[in-house]
């Protein structure tokens, strides 16, 4: 089970079918400190040096039953409403621009058919108008590069604000527009 919540990145899961407890895995050691300060004390943390030869370097044990109380209580300690800002105030915005690209990367999951554009794909504006990238607001310029750099969720909000437009994954239709405005040319 993977858990993103406002203390950090968790996956948990049953090494072996007959063990009691269950092995919570992370990617920073202080993701796991914090759950054994707020949720669950009585998690055995390995080791405080990373594992480097595995997936998670940083890893805890607790018994099922502590598991399942500490995640009850990590629910009942909800109260913000967006999730991604309160992640961003308690580890910081490097962190939450993290989770918004996992965000973007699941919402993938509402869409059968497409698949993930890993960061060398580019989102580019098709404009059926023709009408010039200098044309456009400084607003809605700062959007469209916002496309090509957050993925799903940028194209998501272009398409919502200017639905007589598509946004495309085309990297090659970007490159031709780049040449066009070093030539000075519009759209076309």
């Amino acid at each position: 089970m993977w858990i993103q919540s406002v203390i950090g990145t968790f996956s948990i899961v049953q090494k072996k079918p007959t063990d009691a407890f269950l092995t919570i895995r992370a990617r920073r050691l202080i993701d796991l400190k914090r759950l054994q300060k707020q949720y669950l004390p009585s998690l055995k943390i390995e080791s405080e040096k990373p594992a480097l030869a595995n997936d998670y370097p940083f890893r805890g044990t607790a018994l099922k039953t502590q598991v399942a109380n500490a995640l009850s209580d990590m629910a009942c300690a909800i109260d913000y409403s967006n999730f991604k800002d309160a992640a961003k105030l308690t580890q910081g915005p490097d962190v939450g621009d993290i989770y918004m690209q996992v965000w973007g990367v699941l919402r993938g999951l509402e869409r059968p058919g497409l698949r993930h554009f890993d960061h060398a794909s580019v989102f580019a504006e098709v404009d059926a108008s023709n009408q010039r990238f200098e044309d456009y607001t400084p607003a809605q310029r700062r959007g469209f590069g916002l496309a090509a750099r957050q993925g799903f969720e940028a194209a998501d909000n272009l398409i919502n604000n200017f639905p007589d437009r598509q946004v495309v994954a085309a990297q090659p239709a970007l490159k031709r527009s780049k040449r066009r405005r070093k030539a000075g040319e519009g759209r076309g």
